[in-house]
């Protein structure tokens, strides 16, 4: 068999290049066995294609299909003469005389005839293809025609049946020659389907038409044209149906005249050209469309007929529905991909008008999938829109998100931009943490160590972040901030200092994305006992200063009036305000270890000594000398204390017995000194044997209030 090349014309279609090789239009399927995926579907061939076909027409198949099927969306069967049970249909199935192609529940068929009429098929249709579509077969064989059996189906005839048309080949002139005239163009040939039914005979001609057929033994047989016209014949009466009508007939009633269509429905509200959710829904809002001036007395709508498909011809149809007029919006879960939505309005009368306006939709699904590692989860985007994630771009398919950080995603619609969506995907929760912790390094001395600890969040992933805050509670101890020894297993140290007296602390850690953890209570090493030093006599010496101010308690000292009688025998001692000192060398009988808090007690040898100065007169002197007692209760870094002592007495040219007791507290100023308030309280005793003067005299007490400051001899270290 010989072969020659074929270069394909503008606008031809597998029709055409069969009619003008071969003279046989019906003969598409030369070029489709000799070219695999050419015809089927049958649109038109890209311009200048080169086919490879035999130079003689071989002999034709018997029988040669009258049809293909070219879309198929979700249940849609057919079944042939021969076949005793349906089978699934599938795209590029041949179509012969007898076949019975039936559609169900949310299904949907697209077939192409050979002259490129489509029908299209929607839920719960049942057609029988008795012929091809072709005028010359009607006019020698009426009877081959297609029956439409129940549902409904939308013819598309002429130039809808291939989209736009062919684009317009310019004329190239060629200097010094005059160009030619201009072809032209072939008469357009008027195409038409005829459709038989139950309830009569619709013929579609150019353009789009609706055909539905509804079921029980009077069921009535509705055309609406929205592109072209169209005859709907019943019995002996035809009714031409002009474009923007439709007309019912039903077996033994006459015909109604033509009902104008209600007009297409509008946007109040489109569906968003991006849709970022987990699950993406789809909302809209559709309202009654204006109705123009050459359409006045259009039926107001009763219904809605709404459509999802994932093409926009409409083939393979993801939904298809009737609601309420109250119903007013769309709303459902979608598949991630493109979608597009349209909407007709269906009258009181059950005529339904043409689709509005087509709103195209992307839905992107932002649920994420887990991974086999932690904290990493997938996102699938799906072809048709353009999408960045964190400014970078990425393609459709599978995307790895890290979740411990923040993502932006943004995704429009392929050459729209403007319609731009964003979803923002917040850091994995990675609370609550557990945390071991360990003291390590711990100085006694120099109180300083390092806590080592390790992290982990619910996951029992290791925390492996830059850092964290520590702060030390429970004590005066100070931490700093955390350092990674290995951080991808959530080894952590922290170095921490604390001061005297610090027995026990635990760590308050703020991590990323402020969580925060704390680690279990840690004690703190006790410091070492001080070497055992032999005590000296010296150490438990200690030699005491005192200067106070003295105040005269007794009347008799105090008094300065010279003419008092009787009371004083006018003495006038004028003795009321003076300046005291001592000097005390103590001797502790009993001290506790150094280092440890106790009671102190011990004797001590003093001399003491007051001056009252007088305007007349030599002032007043008394001195004290004796021993006594002193008890400290305890001896940290203030220490109260308590003396009492006894001794002899010398005033003026008098020896008399004398006592005193001291109150006070000494503030620790170096191991050595100390420092601190003193009170004390100091009595003379009169011992006169004359009953007269005895009478007359009392007992010199004072009132003494000053500071003392004290000389330890600091046990050797």
């Amino acid at each position: 068999m010989e072969f020659t090349a074929v270069t394909v014309g503008a606008g031809e279609t597998c029709e055409a290049v069969a009619r003008r090789v071969y003279r046989a239009p019906t003969r598409t399927d030369v070029i489709h066995q000799y070219n695999p995926g050419v015809c089927p579907p049958q649109r038109r061939l890209t311009a200048g294609l080169v086919l490879r076909l035999p130079r003689r027409l071989p002999p034709a198949p018997r029988p040669a299909p009258v049809a293909f099927v070219t879309a198929v969306s979700n249940n849609v069967r057919v079944q042939t003469q021969a076949a005793a049970q349906p089978r699934a249909a599938s795209t590029n199935d041949p179509l012969f005389r007898g076949t019975r192609v039936s559609t169900e529940a949310q299904s949907s068929a697209e077939l192409t005839f050979r002259d490129e009429t489509q029908l299209r098929l929607y839920e719960s249709t049942l057609v029988v293809i008795l012929g091809d579509t072709s005028s010359r077969v009607r006019r020698t064989a009426t009877a081959r025609d297609t029956t439409l059996v129940n549902g409904s189906l939308r013819a598309f005839l002429g130039a809808l049946a291939n989209g736009p048309a062919a684009p317009v080949q310019p004329v190239i002139a060629i200097v010094g020659r005059r160009p030619p005239p201009p072809r032209r163009p072939p008469p357009r040939r008027i195409t038409q389907v005829s459709i038989n039914t139950a309830g009569g005979r619709a013929v579609l001609r150019d353009g789009e038409s609706q055909l539905t057929v509804g079921e029980g033994a009077r069921a009535s047989t509705t055309l609406t044209v929205y592109r072209g016209t169209g005859l709907l014949r019943s019995g002996a009466q035809t009714v031409t149906v002009p474009e923007g009508f439709g007309a019912r007939a039903e077996v033994g009633v006459r015909i109604a005249p033509v009902h104008r269509l209600p007009v297409a429905p509008a946007w109040g509200l489109p569906p968003p050209r991006v849709i970022l959710e987990a699950v993406p829904a789809l909302v809209g809002a559709y309202a009654p469309g204006v109705i123009p001036p050459a359409q006045q007395g259009a039926p107001a709508p009763a219904e809605w007929h709404v459509q999802v498909a994932s093409d926009e011809a409409f083939t393979a149809l993801e939904r298809d529905l009737r609601a309420p007029l109250a119903v007013d919006h769309l709303a459902g879960e979608l598949l991630p991909g493109a979608h597009f939505v349209r909407v007709s309005a269906v009258d009181a009368e059950r005529y339904e008008g043409p689709f509005g306006a087509v709103a195209r939709v992307a839905a992107v699904s932002t649920a994420l999938s887990p991974t086999r590692e932690p904290y990493r989860e997938s996102l699938t985007l799906p072809a048709g829109v353009n999408c960045t994630l964190d400014g970078a771009a990425v393609g459709a398919g599978e995307t790895v998100l890290d979740r411990l950080s923040l993502h932006t995603l943004r995704c429009a619609p392929e050459g729209e931009p403007e319609g731009a969506a964003e979803a923002r995907f917040a850091r994995a929760v990675r609370a609550p943490y557990r945390v071991s912790a360990t003291l390590e390094a711990a100085d006694p001395v120099t109180r300083r160590g390092r806590v080592r600890l390790r992290l982990v969040d619910q996951r029992d992933v290791a925390y492996a972040e830059a850092g964290f805050g520590a702060q030390a509670r429970g004590g005066p101890v100070t931490a700093d901030e955390g350092s990674a020894v290995d951080a991808t297993s959530g080894e952590w140290v922290v170095p921490v200092r604390w001061m005297v007296g610090a027995t026990r602390f635990s760590l308050h850690l703020t991590l990323a994305a402020d969580d925060t953890v704390d680690t279990d209570a840690l004690t703190l090493p006790r410091p070492p006992p001080p070497p055992v030093v032999p005590e000296r006599f010296a150490d438990r010496l200690s030699v005491r200063a005192e200067g106070l101010y003295a105040n005269m308690l007794s009347e008799y000292q105090r008094n300065d009036d010279p003419s008092t009688t009787g009371t004083f025998m006018g003495n006038a001692k004028a003795i009321t305000h003076g300046l005291a000192g001592s000097l005390r060398l103590g001797l502790d009988l009993r001290r506790p270890d150094v280092g440890a808090r106790g009671v102190v007690f011990g004797a001590e040898l003093f001399a003491a000594g007051v001056v009252f100065p007088r305007a007349e007169g030599a002032p007043g002197v008394a001195s004290l000398f004796g021993a006594g007692v002193r008890l400290t209760p305890f001896n940290g870094a203030a220490r109260p204390w308590v003396s009492a002592g006894a001794g002899v007495a010398f005033t003026g040219g008098l020896t008399r017995f004398g006592f005193d007791v001291g109150l006070g507290v000494d503030f620790r100023l170096s191991r050595a000194f100390t420092l601190g308030p003193v009170v004390r309280y100091v009595q003379v005793v009169q011992l006169d044997d004359d009953p007269a003067r005895a009478a007359l005299s009392e007992d010199a007490r004072t009132l003494q209030v000053g500071m003392a400051l004290t000389l330890r001899f600091p046990r050797a270290r």
